[in-house]
């Protein structure tokens, strides 16, 4: 397809290389430029973004291999915050019901305008069971994370969903996730200030959400559990759990 036909601004450059005989692989690269473009949905972008598609994603691969989209990122910003790392969909089923995919995402991240950093590597599953054609709202999602993120802190966490999540389309209103469980653990020794006490703590559980059985209600269940040593009272061994229940837009935006 040619600029004209995509959903892009007129100061992004979208260009078609196609790198294998007859007909793929091919890399689609949106060149938004070297400074920032304003686009419809009111957000400044500025770089390039390239997807290398090793196949049609709707025709069967060759034998013996999958289809896969790999995502990069060059000098790529979204106002003014940077975004880093390689992302690889892999297909690995698609019918007119259900397709299942596994992402891989090596050295994601983000640098915001501050030059706060947030990095992330992790491999998540993802299996989408499609309704009636035409109609997204029925259509489900369930997804199963395993990595790690490292905050702005420069601290870094175990990613895992101990259940897995489920997310329902018809629920974009409250949340879109209405079920499982997600779980960022610090295994490694850091210091937490709780009040006006100070700990060394070498298990945080920092975030556990618990999205509940099914319905849009737009709550989650959160968990924060510090075990670890009390440094004013000679590093004595303690462990301390808080729970609370938050609205799923506070938990999404948590770090």
């Amino acid at each position: 397809k040619t600029a004209a036909t995509m959903p892009v601004p007129s100061c992004a450059t979208v260009t078609v290389q196609k790198i294998g005989i007859p007909n793929w692989p091919k890399i689609l690269t949106i060149d938004f430029g070297g400074t920032n473009c304003m686009c419809d949905d009111g957000k400044n972008r500025r770089g390039a973004i390239s997807a290398r598609f090793s196949n049609g994603w709707l025709t069967p691969p060759p034998v013996g291999e999958k289809d896969s989209i790999t995502i990069t990122f060059t000098n790529y910003a979204v106002n003014d915050t940077l975004f880093t790392g390689t992302r690889t969909f892999i297909k690995d089923s698609l019918s007119a019901s259900n397709l299942a995919v596994t992402l891989i995402v090596t050295d994601g991240g983000v640098i915001y305008p501050s030059n706060d950093t947030i990095k992330w590597n992790y491999i998540a599953s993802l299996d989408l069971a499609i309704g009636v054609p035409g109609d997204y709202t029925d259509n489900i999602i369930t997804l199963g994370v395993n990595g790690q993120v490292t905050d702005a802190s420069n601290t870094t966490y175990a990613i895992e969903t101990p259940q897995s999540l489920v997310a329902k389309f018809n629920c974009l209103s409250s949340c879109l996730f209405v079920q499982g469980a997600l779980k960022l653990t610090n295994s490694t020794t850091t210091t937490v200030t709780i009040g006006k006490t100070t700990y060394n703590a070498n298990e945080v559980t920092v975030t556990s959400g618990d999205f509940g059985s099914g319905t849009c209600d737009g709550l989650v269940d959160l968990a924060i559990t510090i075990t670890g040593t009390n440094i004013a009272n000679g590093n004595q061994l303690f462990q301390q759990s808080t729970t609370n229940q938050i609205n799923c837009d506070e938990f999404v935006d948590f770090e």
